[in-house]
């Protein structure tokens, strides 16, 4: 049986922060492939300023190359609000005897029963949690676990600090070389 990774998120730009956590992902979780997948619309996420297009390309420069990964433009694709059960119901259909993995972080864990479709989610793929907040959440998974029988992988790695929002903000070492001469190129983020 395969192992197979879902790294996604809206990648506003993709960050140093994102290929260190996607690798530590694969690394922890023995995942033989892992999907890397641009939202088209975050039902998650208000904010997005670049186009599906450009992210995708980012994605490509930060992750072309890196073995066991794989760029995918599936939910940008399919269009619309972008969710988790949809992705996962199509990449079962790529691997049906895949055993599936979120990459997830902890700041979204709460909330997760409340996502849609969250039964097939629960009953279809195993959480990889990082701990970005670096806050005590034993009980919090636990009780997941308890009330609602989600399958949970805690992962060990610790968070490069970077994020989209501080890129944005300015702080141009947050990306690849690669990445930064595309957002110059195409004059994003200004």
């Amino acid at each position: 049986m395969n192992k197979i990774g879902i790294f996604g998120g809206t990648f506003d730009p993709v960050h140093k922060g994102h290929i260190h956590a996607a690798k530590c992902f694969r690394e922890e979780c023995g995942l033989d492939l892992v999907y890397v997948i641009p939202n088209y619309i975050s039902n998650l996420k208000e904010h997005r300023s670049v186009s599906s297009e450009d992210r995708l390309a980012m994605l490509h420069l930060a992750f072309d190359g890196e073995e066991g990964f794989v760029v995918s433009d599936m939910e940008i694709a399919r269009g619309g609000v972008s969710y988790t059960a949809d992705t996962v119901r199509a990449l079962k259909e790529l691997h049906p005897d895949g055993e599936l993995y979120l990459f997830f972080g902890d700041d979204w864990l709460e909330g997760y029963p409340r996502w849609h479709d969250f039964e097939y989610l629960r009953d279809n793929l195993v959480v990889a949690l990082a701990n970005r907040s670096g806050r005590d959440i034993t009980a919090l998974i636990q009780r997941l676990h308890n009330e609602h029988g989600v399958k949970i992988f805690p992962l060990q790695f610790t968070a490069i600090p970077a994020s989209s929002t501080a890129y944005r903000g300015g702080d141009t070492s947050l990306c690849t070389e690669e990445v930064n001469r595309y957002i110059a190129e195409k004059g994003l983020y200004r």
